[in-house]
């Protein structure tokens, strides 16, 4: 009789999976970053990508906190340089400065030896202070600038993030990636960063592709902390880009 009742299980849902990046490591936002782990951690967010931004006034205190966040498995990215511009360059430039980045996206002032030159002298900066060689490198914006494909193998990553997602310096490839952000000061910004989160997760839902969930320094504090708590909250299966990157290229 049991056994007539008996009725197989249904097949468990596979658990979201996402990537969590915190930007914007710099010496003024050390406080902010430990407060943004602590909420990952909230969350069961254990792995954690810290982009740190080398050309700063780092002090010996500030690089041995970026020394312990690596020894507890946070994994520490490339930047930018200084995350600032030192002009605006073009109607296109000033466009994005105007709708995406303000003043933070200094690849598109750079020719593309100065793209090349400047990410060599970031991760430099890391072997100098004896940190690990970062893997990644993110641009401040995501705005990589003119880097075209034959001057990737100059650079000294494996992977650059973009807005669309993950560029392979040794495949000369891009996996397109949804992402999430949270920055949002204004009414404006609130509302139109809202939408794009929601096509970002509606993509991943749909391609079944790893979310990446991008958390700025004030996030946390600004208009969208409830949206961000909602995010994390949902029971991801955090992964880091190392096994985003080995997943996706060798299935792209």
């Amino acid at each position: 009789m049991l056994s007539m009742l008996a009725v197989s299980k249904p097949s468990q849902a596979k658990q979201p999976e996402a990537v969590v990046s915190i930007h914007d490591v710099m010496p003024s936002t050390m406080a902010q970053t430990q407060q943004l782990i602590d909420l990952c951690r909230r969350h069961q967010i254990r792995q954690i990508a810290l982009l740190v931004v080398p050309g700063l006034d780092w002090s010996d205190r500030d690089v041995d906190q970026l020394r312990r966040w690596s020894d507890e498995s946070l994994t520490l990215c490339g930047h930018g340089w200084v995350h600032r511009c030192e002009r605006i360059a073009g109607w296109k430039h000033r466009l994005h400065s105007m709708l995406i980045s303000r003043q933070v996206a200094e690849h598109l002032c750079w020719s593309t030896d100065q793209i090349v030159g400047t990410m060599c002298r970031c991760a430099e900066w890391f072997d100098k202070v004896s940190l690990p060689h970062p893997r990644l490198y993110v641009p401040p914006a995501w705005a990589l600038g003119d880097l075209p494909k034959d001057r990737w193998c100059e650079v000294p990553f494996d992977w650059i993030e973009t807005l669309a997602g993950l560029a392979s310096m040794r495949d000369r490839r891009v996996a397109e990636l949804p992402l999430v952000g949270f920055e949002a000061d204004t009414i404006l910004r609130k509302w139109s960063v809202r939408a794009f989160n929601a096509f970002g997760l509606a993509v991943r839902r749909w391609g079944c592709r790893p979310l990446r969930i991008s958390i700025h320094p004030q996030d946390h504090q600004l208009r969208l902390a409830d949206h961000l708590e909602s995010v994390l909250a949902k029971g991801w299966n955090d992964l880091s880009y190392s096994q985003v990157a080995e997943d996706v290229f060798a299935t792209t």
